[in-house]
């Protein structure tokens, strides 16, 4: 695996991975205030093909905006990140999807700030699915489509867009087969 925008504080110990995020980081395309950022730190490994991606994740989330999770990406202005984000005071599920150089933002349901959140991404075709586990299964976060590339970049991110040093943990972090998320969209 390789960053993208690597952090100046990180550490890998088998399958797990934590870091430091630095100021002013994100990945956010022009919707709304019309701020371009592509300098989030992202450790990803290149994927063809259809998979599914899972990893455990938690950060101590403190600033406006700070967020971690999964990103699939094809590059600069065509990407997905989904995870927790910290917004007025409260973190929940959410993801962003940008396509064409322009973001938008969904927000789901609120999560403890100090939860660990199992999240799982696949992709089949160009059909993409973000699901998150609750009690004893998934259920969908996400439902959105990435045409445009057969091999693309998968693996954690996180960012802090107003200030840094917010400390994330990741485990777990695996790829495999895509998953047959039809039955539970």
């Amino acid at each position: 695996m390789q960053w993208l925008n690597e952090p100046a504080q990180w550490r890998a110990d088998g399958g797990d991975i934590s870091f430091v995020t630095g100021d002013r980081t994100d990945f956010w395309q022009r919707t709304f205030n019309d701020w371009r950022n592509d300098n989030g730190h992202f450790y990803h490994r290149h994927v063809t093909g259809d998979f599914t991606a899972e990893g455990i994740f938690s950060a101590d989330y403190r600033s406006q905006y700070d967020q971690a999770g999964l990103m699939l990406r094809i590059g600069p202005h065509h990407w997905l990140k989904a995870g927790v984000e910290f917004a007025h005071g409260h973190a929940a599920l959410s993801s962003v999807h940008t396509q064409a150089g322009f973001s938008d933002w969904a927000i789901a349901r609120e999560v403890g700030v100090a939860d660990l959140v199992h999240l799982r991404l696949t992709r089949k075709g160009e059909a993409v699915c973000v699901q998150y586990q609750a009690g004893d299964g998934f259920r969908t976060l996400r439902l959105c489509t990435m045409p445009g590339a057969t091999t693309v970049t998968v693996g954690p991110m996180a960012c802090s867009p107003i200030q840094g040093g917010m400390n994330v943990r990741f485990s777990e972090f695996k790829l495999g087969p895509a998953v047959d998320f039809a039955s539970e969209v």
